[in-house]
C-alpha cells in the first residue's frame, strides 16, 4: 500500500499486541472519496425516486396496441399510473373515466377507438345471436 495517502488511519492490529513493523502493514487509509461515494449514491437514488414520482403524478403510462404511450394526466394524483388498454371493453372505460378523458384531451383518441369498435362489434353480435336464438 502507498504510504503517502492522506486521510485518517485505522490500525487493525493495535489490539493484538504485535510489533510496530507489522502494525504498518495492517494500517488502512481512508480517502475523502470513501465518504463522498455513498452520499452521492444516496443523492442519485433520491433524484431517481423524485423523477419517477413526478412522472407517476403527471402522466398515465398507457399500453395500447401501438405500444407504450405517455398521456398527461388531468389531475395530479397517483391513480391509473400504468394501464394496459389492449383488452378494454366499454365497462372498463367506465371504471377509468379520468384516463379516457385524459386520452381524449391529449388528442390520442386512436387509443380508445380500437376498444370501442371491438366492444360495439361484440355487443352487436350478442344482440344478433340473442335475436336469432330466441326466434328458433
Amino acid at each position: 500500500m502507498p504510504k503517502n495517502i492522506p486521510g485518517p488511519r485505522l490500525n487493525l492490529l493495535s489490539a493484538t499486541g504485535t510489533s510496530s513493523s507489522s502494525q504498518a502493514a495492517g494500517t488502512l487509509f481512508f480517502s475523502p472519496l470513501d465518504r463522498i461515494l455513498p452520499m452521492s449514491r444516496f443523492i442519485a437514488g433520491m433524484f431517481c425516486g423524485a423523477l419517477l414520482l413526478f412522472l407517476a403524478m403527471h402522466y398515465h403510462v398507457v399500453r395500447g396496441n401501438n405500444g407504450v404511450v405517455l398521456v398527461p394526466k388531468i389531475s395530479n394524483n397517483l391513480g391509473d399510473v400504468y394501464t394496459d388498454i389492449r383488452a378494454f371493453e366499454l365497462d372498463d372505460w367506465k371504471r377509468h373515466k379520468t384516463l379516457a378523458a385524459a386520452i381524449m384531451r391529449s388528442s390520442q383518441s386512436d387509443l380508445i377507438q380500437g376498444s370501442a369498435q371491438r366492444s360495439f362489434g361484440q355487443s352487436v353480435r350478442e344482440a344478433v345471436d340473442g335475436f336469432l336464438g330466441e326466434g328458433s
